[in-house]
Order: structure tokens, then sequence, then C-alpha cells
């Protein structure tokens, strides 16, 4: 069995903190040209665990937070009526990529050959699993995005680059 925790480029965070966390950061990456929120960072730290990201919307003049759930239609609707059809698609798809990665993460453990090796992480943009260190890892990039590939080199640090 693997962890109990997500990881993405920003940290660990339990599974529903990460989901609506990385849907989120899906948003920062994904639109670029006028986008109507803004990340708001609400990080708390909860022992080695981090509250989720939302996004916060840049037009309305109250504190209006997002939480971002790729299940839940409201926010959806919200977020979408904002975007065009493709963009949307587009921001949907690294959502549920996102949650395929974290629930991924859960199932795997930690190789345990006395290897060193980078964590599994979700990048915004790739899932990358345990990558031993010193190794240049290349894979394809999820249809969401127009490259064709990613590729990360995972440094002594336990840190990819």
């Amino acid at each position: 069995m693997g962890t109990s925790t997500c990881r993405d480029r920003l940290g660990y965070f339990r599974p529903n903190d990460f989901k609506v966390s990385s849907c989120a950061m899906c948003y920062i990456y994904l639109v670029i040209d006028n986008p109507q929120y803004v990340l708001y960072p609400t990080l708390a730290v909860q022992t080695f665990h981090h509250r989720p990201y939302g996004i916060k919307s840049k037009t309305k003049s109250q504190a209006y937070i997002i939480y971002p759930d790729f299940n839940n239609s409201t926010t959806v609707n919200t977020i979408c009526r904002e975007l065009d059809d493709v963009t949307c698609s587009r921001w949907i798809t690294c959502c549920e990529d996102a949650w395929a990665c974290c629930k991924q993460q859960l199932l795997q453990s930690k190789p345990v050959d006395g290897e060193i090796y980078c964590p599994q992480t979700f990048d915004g943009w790739d899932c990358w699993n345990f990558t031993e260190a010193n190794t240049t890892v290349t894979q394809v990039c999820p249809s969401f995005l127009t490259r064709t590939t990613s590729t990360y080199f995972c440094n002594l640090g336990n840190h990819r680059q």
C-alpha cells in the first residue's frame, strides 16, 4: 500500500484537498489569456499537510473564492462560464488527470531497493512516478497540452528540475 497523501509541486495534501488544489493549479496553468480568477493561497501548515489552494475572482468586489472540484457542476459551470469550450474541456481534463495521479500515488509504495528516489509528483501537467536519483525521465504529455513530451531530471537532492 502507498501513502495517505498526494503530492504536487506545492507539497503533500490529503486526497480531497489535493483534488481541489490541483484543479485550482490547472486553471492557473491553462488559463493564460485574461483569467477571471487568480490563485488564492490559503496555505496553513497542519503537521506536514497543507490546506488546498482555491481561485479568487479578479473582478468581484467582495472576496469570491472557489475551491474547484471537477465533479461539482456548480463550480464547473461557474468557472467554465468564463472560458471558451476548448479551454473548459482542457481544464476539466487536467483536473481529472491530477485526480488520477493522486489515486495512483495512494496505491504505490516507495521502492525499497536502497536507492535514492525523487518522490512521485503531479507537477501541474504530468504525473511522475518515483524516479531514481540522477535519472532523466521522458514521457508523453497529457492530451490537454499542445506539447508532445515532457522531460524531468531527478537530482540527488530529491527534487525534480
